[in-house]
């Protein structure tokens, strides 16, 4: 129906409903591409194309996959390589003017700067 419209529009279209552009296009695209022919071997032949592109998308997919996890495991060992466990430390509990008393009582009276004068 909403073709018997278009053509009383269209003065272009043919009888089978399609502009001449298109037929004109779709008879190039018969003679560019081969029909296949109908045999038994037909729907075999297809899904054993379907199957070797899969192979090679999940061949992708697994290798990416195993990529990632490297890359992972490797950020963990070197963020555990840089972790410095000395921060943890409570020997040092106190304030930095605390903390850098306690260095200057470490030195001997006679290298003291507070000594000489």
């Amino acid at each position: 129906m909403f073709l018997n419209s278009q053509s009383a529009k269209h003065k272009d279209i043919s009888e089978d409903g399609l502009p001449s552009e298109i037929q004109a296009l779709l008879k190039t695209y018969r003679h560019a591409v081969e029909i296949p022919e109908a045999s038994i071997e037909f729907m075999p032949k297809l899904w054993e194309r379907i199957d070797r592109q899969q192979k090679i998308t999940y061949g992708f997919r697994r290798l990416a996959s195993r990529f990632v996890t490297a890359a992972a495991g490797i950020c963990l060992l070197m963020s555990l390589a840089t972790f410095d466990g000395s921060g943890l430390s409570t020997s040092h509990a106190g304030t930095y003017v605390d903390i850098l008393s306690d260095d200057a009582s470490d030195d001997t009276p006679g290298d003291s700067v507070l000594s000489t004068l």
